[in-house]
């Protein structure tokens, strides 16, 4: 079975989980000198930030930093670098005391811009700094800011940061190195990290430095630790009987969901869709102590439909049989959205087992009109295994970055799938 599948398979990208990387960071720096005598204030936010971007190791690649600047400045362009642009930490720092030092030289003749406020930078961050992140790797954003807010910025700084906050990667720190900081601008701190105020790094808390409160926030990403930002967790489901547990293979026990793009524009790879998802599953043993799987369909916007839940089949060639049944769905294509709103399908009200091994295999194009990447992100911090399957169309070839950034590697997986099958023959489980 696998070797038919796999002869058929055109695309096949393995991408999750494939680059030991770690964390990538997005410094925003606030360079508006501060009212107080030769700007302190701002000498003391310089030496934070130069004290957090030395802990970055990036010369081996774990570590990546992007610098946006804002302020009052000489130019108007805020990215001063991103994640490709330095090669070392030596190089970042050298960069940020020689923005820091000029402009904390008196210089009369010198012309700034209007201030530039903290929506600005965040806007630079969302536009054109995380299209280039990458995957599997969270963003750490520290905002170093005195919490200055300027004028009619407020709605548009609050509005902007809950897009970000809804971003499962992302990670928002607001630092101000200051023991006193006024109402107004604590506010500020708290819209900068979306109203999560154990975020908000400060000094006013005269036990604990704004320092030591900054270096054990960093810790988890600087030493790579895996986590998620948004995690559910589950209960197992009690036991209602004393009979004695059936002997069940752990790396049989694996829940599926096929989820098939049926859009206008994949009506002509609707059967070879169907055909390589029936092909998959034709000799896989179904049921509760084996592999579930579950159909679902898509297109459009609330264009997902589910033929049939995990616990339905316990038999493939009947879950074969409706698979093949079904009809396109017809318009647009959104494959994030679509692939969120499959993930409910491994709820346990439709079937989903806490101790299965979780599977969702995409069969598409790859051509949306949303981006599946923040989805395939979701799926896996919530330890779902991504696959991304296309067939061959010389008019119109597949779009390789949203395959890329949905995929992992389906080999593997048919192997796993017919493992009762396979271990009656003698050989290994993956």
């Amino acid at each position: 079975m696998t070797s038919r599948i796999i002869s058929q398979l055109i695309i096949l990208y393995f991408l999750l989980g494939i680059v030991e990387s770690c964390s990538d960071f997005v410094f925003l720096v606030d360079t508006e000198i501060d009212d107080s005598p030769l700007g302190r204030g701002l000498q003391r936010r310089r030496d934070l930030v130069l004290k957090a971007a030395e802990q970055l190791d990036l010369s081996t690649g774990l570590h990546r930093v992007a610098l946006i600047i804002y302020g009052k400045r000489p130019s108007d362009e805020l990215l001063a670098g991103s994640f490709d642009d330095f090669a070392t930490t030596d190089e970042f720092v050298q960069v940020l005391k020689s923005e820091f030092d000029a402009l904390l030289l008196r210089n009369e003749t010198r012309r700034l811009l209007p201030s530039i406020g903290s929506a600005d930078a965040l806007e630079i961050l969302l536009k054109r700094v995380l299209s280039k992140k990458r995957m599997n790797s969270p963003v750490v954003v520290l905002a170093f800011t005195d919490g200055r807010i300027r004028p009619n910025e407020a709605a548009r700084l609050e509005r902007i940061s809950a897009q970000l906050s809804k971003k499962h990667y992302i990670h928002t720190f607001a630092i101000n190195p200051e023991g006193s900081i006024s109402v107004e601008r604590l506010a500020t701190l708290e819209l900068l990290t979306n109203g999560d105020k154990k975020a908000i790094v400060t000094s006013q808390n005269r036990q604990i430095s704004a320092e030591q409160k900054m270096n054990d926030i960093l810790a988890p990403f600087l030493s790579c630790q895996k986590f998620s930002k948004s995690r559910i967790l589950r209960r197992k489901p009690k036991v209602a009987t004393t009979a004695a547990p059936r002997q069940v293979d752990p790396e049989c026990l694996i829940d599926v969901v096929l989820l098939m793009d049926f859009s206008g524009g994949a009506v002509d790879k609707r059967e070879k869709y169907l055909n390589l998802g029936a092909e998959l599953i034709k000799d896989v043993k179904l049921g509760p102590d084996a592999v579930q799987v579950a159909f679902v369909r898509f297109s459009g916007p609330k264009r997902t439909d589910t033929v049939f839940h995990l616990k339905k089949h316990q038999n493939a060639k009947n879950a074969v049989f409706e698979m093949l049944a079904t009809p396109s769905l017809g318009g647009t294509t959104r494959i994030g959205a679509a692939m969120l709103d499959a993930f409910r399908e491994f709820d346990a009200k439709f079937g989903g087992r806490s101790t299965a091994q979780k599977v969702m295999i995409v069969f598409t194009d790859g051509f949306s009109q949303d981006d599946p990447t923040d989805a395939a992100v979701k799926l896996y911090q919530e330890n779902i295994r991504l696959f991304s399957v296309a067939v061959e169309d010389h008019n119109l070839p597949a779009d390789f970055d949203n395959l890329k950034a949905i995929a992992t590697n389906l080999l593997k997986m048919a192997r796993k799938l017919n493992c009762v099958q396979t271990r009656k023959k003698g050989t290994p489980g993956i």
